[in-house]
Parts: C-alpha cells; structure tokens; sequence
C-alpha cells in the first residue's frame, strides 16, 4: 500500500523500507524481497529501500522481486529495488555498497534529483534479461543528483521488442541522465542494450565531463558499448567487446553535438564501429586505441553504423528517447 509520494512528481509510492528525513541511517544484513506484493495496478510504485531526504548506508542486503503483480502490466515504469531522492530543498547522501539487487521491473539502484548524492561500489544488479516490460536501468544517477559508479557488477538489461530502427525504448547497464561530473570505474557489464550511456537532456539537463576509466563492457545487443551523448567526457582505458553497433559512440542527437570528449587508451574488439562519430561531433580526441576485429575502426559524419554484425544490409537508426530513465 502507498506509504510515500514522489519529490519530483507526486507519484504514489509504496516502499517495503521507507526512510524519510532522517540522517546516519544504516540498513544492513537482510532480505528485501517485493514478491507477492499484491500491486495490481501501475501505481504506487513499488520500492524496496527508499531514502527521502536522508542519509545514511545501504551495505550487504539482498533486494529482490520489485516488480508489480499481473502480466498485463509489464509495460509500468514502475519496480524499484534501491531508490535515494531529494526535493522541497532536501538534501540526501547515501552509501549503496555491497548489495544484491535482481529482479527489479525499471531500476535496481537509482539516485535522482538535485541533493542527492549517492556512491555505488561493488554491487550486484542484475536485471530481469529479456523482458516485454519497462526498459530496465541496473544503475542511474539522473536528474542532478551527484555520486559515483565504481566496481559494481550489472547486466540482465534487455528489452525484448526492441529492433534496428525501433524508436522505443532500450535499456542500459549503467546510465547517467541529466547529471554531470560523474565518475564510472572499474565496473562490469554484460548484457544489455546500451552498457554504459552518459546522456545530456534538453528538459532536465546536461551530463557533462563524466569519466569512465577501467570499465569492462561486453554484448550490448542492438547498440553501444559506451554512448556519450553529451560534453567534455573522458573514455580511457576500458575494454569493450562484442559490441552490435559501436563500441564508443559520440552521439550528437541528445543536445545537438558531443564536443570535447576524451578516448583514448582503450581495447575494442568486436563491433560494427569501433568509435562512430555522429555529423555534430567536434573537437574530439580519438587516438590511440587499439582495435581487433571492428567492420570500421572509425566512422565519422553519421549516427549510424552498416551493417551491424550478423545483420548485413540493414542499417541502423536510433533516437534517444530509446534510452529512458526512471523518474519516479
């Protein structure tokens, strides 16, 4: 049943833990498990721990089965596993670390909103795999909010219907939305749709001068290793493989051009484009990286990359709406 409402747009929320304007709160070493919820309908939304203008840590738990009760619902953008928040001139900092979170219907770990700032290390969030559901999300900061991403493992983020030239929506490993100066290091994912995007909005803000160092990134299917959809980003040393469109893409369709971007030093193998350029792209550093395996090491001037492995003779059109964040 609903416990709380949304900062940020009054949505009901029914959360299993609820921590509301409280400081130095830790939760640890238990199971949070949403099955059986009786939630038949796409509100309230449900969440397994949510921190609401608070502070405090999240370390060691096991968060499971977010997800609302009823096959005719798997469109909802509804099912959180971890949820931190701020508004009304709030502010919260939490620690998420070390925890378990699968089966979460939109996001495992979120952190949204000016306030809030979150730091995510060595978790496990794995997503539901292909799904007709909402386009999962293992871990996003958006919104605002700061933090950091750092030795997490995620994946499991497929949505199913998706196909080449869908104007739907994709899911991400690890997304950054509308929230700048984020730092992405050391994580593993494997998986998903997109494995790490960094992605600027015209409505709720730029995701500017993030840096993604020593990631490990394999099987995005459909598109991106990594998608910088914005400004001033540093993409160094990270391996990315098997990539069905590019390994690092420079994606000008999300604020009209991806300028000032860094990559360099990292190992692609396996992909349509080793780095893809769109039209808008300028003033980009792009070597030395080292490539095996890649139909074009480089491809300038187009979002596009023809043909995609496996696919041949089908090119490939995307529009960011694809990549959707939760904004509960």
């Amino acid at each position: 049943m609903q416990n709380a409402t949304s900062l940020a747009t009054g949505a009901p929320i029914a959360a299993q833990i609820l921590v509301q304007a409280a400081t130095g709160v830790t939760i640890t070493n238990i199971t949070v498990d949403g099955a059986n919820n009786g939630l038949n309908g796409c509100s309230p939304n449900p969440i397994g721990i949510y921190y609401q203008n608070s502070s405090g840590t999240v370390s060691h738990n096991s968060v499971l089965n977010e997800v609302l009760v009823g096959s005719d619902l798997i469109g909802c953008q509804s099912g959180l596993g971890i949820f931190v928040q701020s508004g009304n001139s709030g502010s919260s900092t939490v620690t998420i670390n070390n925890n378990h979170v699968a089966n979460f219907q939109k996001n495992g770990i979120t952190g949204n909103e000016v306030g809030t700032s979150v730091t995510t290390t060595g978790n496990d969030v794995i997503g539901q795999g292909p799904t007709n559901g909402a386009a999962e999300n293992s871990i996003q900061i958006g919104f605002g909010a700061t933090g950091s991403i750092t030795g997490n493992t995620v994946g499991g983020d497929v949505w199913a219907p998706d196909v080449f030239g869908d104007t739907g929506n994709a899911a991400a490993g690890l997304l950054v939305y509308a929230s700048s100066n984020v730092p992405i290091k050391s994580n593993n994912v494997s998986n998903t749709q997109f494995g790490i995007a960094v992605v600027s909005d015209p409505n709720f803000g730029l995701a500017d001068s993030a840096t993604l160092t020593s990631n490990m990134v394999s099987l995005t299917h459909l598109y991106d290793g990594i998608d910088l959809c914005s400004n001033n980003n540093t993409a160094t040393g990270n391996t990315i493989n098997g990539s069905d469109e590019s390994a690092i893409h420079l994606d000008d369709t999300c604020t009209g051009a991806s300028t000032g971007n860094s990559v360099m030093k990292n190992t692609i193998n396996s992909a349509c484009a080793g780095i893809l350029s769109g039209p808008g792209a300028a003033s980009n550093t792009t070597i030395p990286n080292t490539f095996y395996g890649v139909v074009a090491v480089q491809a300038t001037g187009s979002n596009t990359c023809t043909p995609p492995p496996a696919i041949p003779n089908k090119a490939v059109t995307k529009s960011h709406a694809r990549i959707k964040a939760a904004r509960p």
